[in-house]
């Protein structure tokens, strides 16, 4: 009777959660380090190369999407859970849901994680979504990520992307701007309003060249 409810109890807990994570569970700062060990056990091994992503070197650019990968190797069933976070642990941007995934919606880091909708059971196990970056000013974004091999390995990485400020002051912005008088005799005062501090270049040109 008691091997009978061990068994049980052990074939609950490698499925307790198949089809994604409940969520605070990615390593972040917002879950105070917490990994998928909290409930599988054992302690989170470092690893590289789990996460990829198509940020160009010199960093993301507000309000841009783009693609975020999770490879886990391994032999048994696997599932993840990434974020994106700043040093403070406040979330940013916005992910949206790929084949085989799904953003959490429930738990810790609602609608600011994403997980698996169904355990992986190939190897590797290759997960792909979308990622909006956030607004200007948002700074660097730390993506987060724990995933589970079978029940008792647990991996953790990080990687982190800048925000590429040399065009993040928008066109339209630069385009709404005030000159007095109108038109101009010898001298005259632009007014401006940028979304965030920034150096700026002004040419002024006469009409007649």
């Amino acid at each position: 009777m008691i091997l009978g409810s061990l068994i049980a109890g052990l074939t609950a807990f490698m499925l307790a959660y198949p089809s994604g994570s409940p969520g605070g569970y990615s390593g972040a700062v917002s879950n105070s380090g917490q990994t998928c060990t909290f409930c599988h056990g054992g302690t989170a091994t470092t690893q590289t190369g789990i996460i990829t992503t198509d940020i160009p070197p010199a960093g993301y650019t507000p309000g841009t999407q783009y693609n975020i990968t999770v490879t886990a190797i391994g032999s048994g069933n696997k599932g993840f859970e990434l974020t994106a976070e700043n040093a403070a642990g406040n979330t940013l941007g916005a992910f949206t849901a790929g084949t085989g995934s799904k953003v959490i919606t429930f738990g810790a880091n609602n609608n600011k994680s994403v997980t698996q909708n169904a355990k992986g059971t190939s190897n590797p196990a290759v997960w792909t979504f979308k990622w909006t970056a956030p607004a200007a000013g948002s700074g660097n974004a730390t993506f987060y990520c724990t995933y589970v091999d079978g029940v008792s390995k647990t991996y953790k990485t990080q990687t982190t992307a800048s925000e590429n400020t040399t065009n993040s002051i928008a066109e339209n912005s630069l385009a709404v701007f005030n000159i007095y008088p109108n038109p101009v005799i010898d001298k005259f005062d632009l007014k401006y309003t940028l979304s965030r501090s920034s150096d700026i270049i002004a040419r002024i040109i006469s009409i007649d060249g």
